[in-house]
């Protein structure tokens, strides 16, 4: 999901909803359905807030507990929520290759998650990273209905003040509200100006430059390349049969945002 310079969740959410496989299947299949239509505004807001929240501590316990590379991939899958979701409120099944993709996504994520099994903690990421989807799906969506009456800016604004509010009390039990060292003052620098800004104002100008389609495949890159940092930086490698996963994960993502 982006038009103006916004932030694993804002960087790609707002390219999502307002140019990415959400507005394609719009296009392409007519007005979805409206299930938060009657909601007031404040509520929308308050929601997608949540969801933003509920996906940002979902996914970093995934990339915590399980690895980078899984918690990205898995994270990813929102777009196939979403359009699981229509299906199951409008009964209109998705093109078939949206289940082509469903099922090389299932197969690949299996994969991925299989060396996993008997790490519980492991796996419990698996299972945070995959959840971190569903709450990313319900943030894509509350953005898109708030979004009828709201520029892009004032509802960043609003949903970033939101979802900072729910993860206070997160951040207060974690006692390390702040860095400890200069090092740890450096890396958040960076983090906010190149990561965040900086990343947003090249998706903004990207977005309004390539393609909704060419942009969709575009965003592959972001799990791809996270499996690539976590191996220079961190030593995260990937098994055989998790680097056969991963490609049929994103295969898989590929095919369903094609048939959205």
């Amino acid at each position: 999901m982006q038009e103006e310079a916004l932030p694993h969740a804002q960087t790609v959410a707002v390219q999502r909803v307002s140019e990415g496989p959400l507005r394609i299947a719009l296009s392409a299949r007519g007005q979805p359905p409206q299930p938060l239509a009657s909601w007031p505004q404040g509520w929308l807001l308050a929601f997608a807030a949540v969801m933003f929240a509920g996906d940002l501590i979902l996914f970093h316990l995934g990339v915590f507990w399980s690895t980078v590379a899984n918690a990205t991939m898995e994270s990813n899958l929102a777009p196939i929520v979403i359009t699981l979701a229509f299906w199951a409120m409008t009964r209109v099944a998705p093109r078939g290759v949206f289940l082509l993709g469903l099922a090389a996504s299932l197969a690949g994520a299996l994969l991925m998650i299989g060396p996993h099994f008997d790490h519980s903690r492991a796996l419990l990421g698996d299972v945070c990273g995959i959840f971190s989807a569903v709450f990313y799906a319900g943030y894509q969506i509350g953005v898109q209905q708030a979004r009828q009456n709201l520029d892009t800016l004032h509802l960043m604004a609003w949903v970033t003040a939101g979802a900072t509010l729910a993860l206070w009390p997160f951040a207060l039990a974690e006692a390390h509200l702040w860095p400890t060292a200069p090092i740890g003052w450096v890396w958040l620098v960076l983090l906010a100006l190149v990561v965040q800004i900086g990343g947003q104002v090249v998706i903004a100008y990207a977005v309004k430059h390539l393609s909704p389609a060419l942009s969709s495949v575009g965003l592959l890159v972001q799990p791809a390349t996270s499996a690539v940092y976590a191996w220079l930086l961190l030593g995260e490698g990937l098994e055989a049969w998790q680097l056969i996963g991963a490609g049929l994960l994103l295969t898989g993502i590929y095919l369903a945002r094609r048939g959205l």
